[in-house]
């Protein structure tokens, strides 16, 4: 029974470091704009607007919404298929906008996960 409390502080005082210590004070500030957020994530020296102008292209070539929950929720889906399978974000967004063809209809995420799967099989 002591060893269970024992362990049991131990987590606790753990877990109070831990969310001390994950101050914005610590690691700087974390922007909140998801294009901000990108430019520090992505892979790249690419600027905020290189970034914007790319991902809205791909973006309106299917059909996704620019809102700020779809810039968000796009950027951690290119980091996270970066991260599976090579190739940089703004690759797997170039890949996505001059592969994309007139009339087919696919979403965003369908997309992208091809053009990192192709560029990571060697399709340039």
């Amino acid at each position: 029974m002591e060893k269970k409390k024992t362990i049991t502080r131990l987590v606790v005082w753990y877990l109070a470091l831990f969310f001390s210590l994950a101050t914005p004070a610590l690691y700087g500030d974390v922007p909140t704009n998801p294009i901000a957020q990108m430019e520090i994530a992505f892979e790249g020296n690419y600027s905020k607007l290189q970034i914007r102008k790319r991902l809205n292209k791909a973006m309106e070539l299917y059909n996704l919404p620019k809102t700020e929950e779809n810039y968000s929720r796009a950027g951690s889906a290119l980091v996270t298929l970066r991260k599976e399978f090579g190739p940089s974000e703004m690759e797997i967004l170039s890949y996505m906008i001059r592969s994309h063809v007139p009339g087919i209809k696919m979403d965003f995420p369908s997309a992208a996960g091809i053009a990192a799967a192709f560029l990571s099989a060697g399709d340039l």
